[in-house]
Formats: structure tokens, sequence, C-alpha cells
């Protein structure tokens, strides 16, 4: 049986996250908010909203908490993960394209691509993200049109066999770091 947690860090995400919360909730078994030290209300703005909550009073940045997310989403029984950010970026209503996807594609990571709308981002984020991709793609010999995108589906018993290092967990480095030890991993990619 599937058992899919949606994980959401979040670092003072106040005016969006209970929007988020409730849009993911109805795709997934579980919704996982992991508050990042947040001073702005976000742990408050959740109350009575449909989620598990796991707060922190101190930040210790994305890829810690997407770290303990998916170890915690494995100990409560969950088969997969879908990280979602909390300042809505990424689509709700795109997670049953990425449970389609990973039903068709067992043991693969399912990876968002925000590289068809551009529309919205400031031209810099445009350019750093294609030149990031290039040089991702071609540390993993694959090709990734969007290697920054958090939204992404990890099946928890092939997230197991990857090694990230600890000391590329910090920050926004995880994400990253992650797509270069699983392809070390000859773990496939699906976008």
């Amino acid at each position: 049986m599937t058992v899919t947690v949606a994980l959401i860090p979040a670092h003072n995400e106040v005016l969006t996250i209970r929007a988020i919360v409730e849009a993911v909730a109805g795709h997934v078994d579980t919704v996982l908010v992991i508050d990042d030290g947040s001073t702005d209300g976000t742990a408050e703005a959740l109350t009575g909203a449909p989620v598990h909550l796991v707060r922190h009073a101190s930040n210790a940045g994305k890829g810690a908490r997407l770290v303990e997310g998916l170890r915690l989403a494995g100990e409560t029984g969950a088969t997969q993960v879908i990280t979602l950010d909390a300042d809505g970026q990424h689509d709700p209503e795109m997670i049953p394209a990425f449970l389609a996807s990973a039903r068709v594609n067992p043991g693969a990571f399912i990876l968002g691509d925000r590289s068809g709308d551009t529309a919205h981002m400031p031209r810099s984020r445009v350019f750093g993200n294609r030149f990031g991709s290039f040089f991702v793609s071609w540390a993993c010999a694959r090709r990734l049109r969007d290697a920054q995108c958090g939204m992404r589906l990890y099946p928890l018993g092939v997230w197991r066999t990857v090694a990230v290092p600890t000391h590329l967990i910090d920050g926004f480095l995880f994400e990253t770091a992650v797509l270069l030890y699983a392809a070390e991993a000859d773990v496939p990619f699906v976008t």
C-alpha cells in the first residue's frame, strides 16, 4: 500500500502556509510542516488545519528540515514523500501528476520543472536556474531542466539508498547534493 506524505519546510511563511496546506491536504495521506524557527506566526496560522506540525525554536535551514521530514515520514509508515516549498511557488494541483508518474516509474525520483513558466521569475533567477541546471545535468550525466525545483517526490525505499554527506545538508545545498548522490547510486529521475 502506498502512503504519501507531503513535506513542507517553512520559515516565516505566515502569508502563504495555510492556503498551501489546505490545497495539498486533499491529495495526500498526511501533510507534515516543519516550522524552521519562524518568528512571524507561521505555526499559529496552522491552528485547526489538517496538518502534522513540528516546531523548532531555531532555524537550521531547508536541507536539515527536509532530511528531518524524510526521516519522520518514514518512521510514521510513509512509502513516498512529496516536497513543496511553503512560499506558494509550487502548485498543489500538480500533486496528482507526480503521484501518477510515481505509479508508472516506481523507484524513480520525480522532479518538478518550472522552466516552462518563467514569465513570473526575475530574469536573474531564470538565468541562474538555467546555468545551475546545465552544470548539475553535466555532473549527473542526465538532462535536468530545473535542477533547483523543490517540488519532488521521493520513494522512501530508494531515498534510503542515497547517502548525502552530512556537510551537504545545510541550507539549499541539499537539493543539489541529492541529485548528485542519487545519480551516483543510479537512481532514475523523471521530470
